[in-house]
């Protein structure tokens, strides 16, 4: 099994958006995939249709709760949602020893699972740290604005620390979200990104969609809520290149 982060410490770009959608993409590319919610704001776990539950993450980290108590079935991926009181885990398991294995101890042994997806929070709090330590890879998404350039150096060098508790950790891709090509703002962001990161960069950009800003409303992925869409087209061409590369 892969276990791939999406990360991103600024809020806004898309980032559980493209989680989502990654996730149910590789499911229609035949992968046997799971899904956990590291955000206290649920964010994941709602735009699958589901309302926080009983069985969430936390009662798995705390290890109140099996994985097959925790797991839910949306779209072909099994579930671990989120709830509220993961906010309070930084606290909460602060003086724990191996208090940044929680998530990989806890999401260990999945069984029949091609990939692991892992949608983090927008800081770099103890469940982000959780997530790194977890993962094989990360897929960064950025929207295409000047400010995004000074937050990935940064993402970057958190990655680079991250390498102490996981030596393995790699960058898998970035991807561009938000992307319209006729905003040259876009293109000299594209430009500038690929400039600097240009083994990183997935071909897809995932384009501006009222689709893809209305899917999570119904709480479904942008496949169920509207497959003959741009953004339907953008992210199977985004799950082949994380297929591609994560899977090699």
């Amino acid at each position: 099994m892969r276990t791939i982060a999406f990360l991103n410490q600024k809020g806004g770009v898309g980032k559980t958006t493209v989680a989502v959608n990654v996730a149910v993409g590789l499911t229609r590319l035949g992968r046997r995939v799971v899904a956990a919610d590291l955000d206290p704001q649920g964010h994941m776990t709602r735009s699958f249709g589901v309302e926080p539950e009983a069985a969430t993450l936390y009662e798995l980290m705390k290890g109140q709760r099996t994985l097959t108590e925790t797991l839910l079935e949306v779209e072909g991926v099994r579930l671990a949602p989120a709830s509220m009181e993961l906010s309070g885990v930084d606290t909460e398991f602060a003086a724990q020893p191996g208090k940044e294995r929680l998530v990989a101890r806890a999401m260990a042994d999945i069984p029949d699972a091609d990939a692991c997806i892992l949608d983090c929070p927008p800081n770099l709090g103890l469940l982000t740290v959780n997530a790194l330590a977890a993962s094989d890879s990360i897929v960064i998404p950025v929207q295409a604005e000047y400010l995004a350039l000074a937050g990935l150096g940064a993402l970057m060098d958190t990655v680079e620390a991250a390498r102490s508790i996981n030596a393995g950790l790699t960058v898998l891709g970035i991807v561009l979200t938000r992307y319209n090509h006729r905003k040259r703002l876009c293109r000299e962001v594209a430009g500038a990104i690929r400039s600097h990161f240009p083994e990183l960069i997935f071909e897809t950009r995932i384009r501006e969609s009222v689709a893809l800003a209305e899917a999570p409303g119904f709480g479904q992925s942008i496949f169920a809520y509207s497959p003959r869409s741009a953004g339907a087209l953008d992210f199977m061409g985004l799950s082949r290149e994380v297929d591609a590369r994560g899977f090699a």
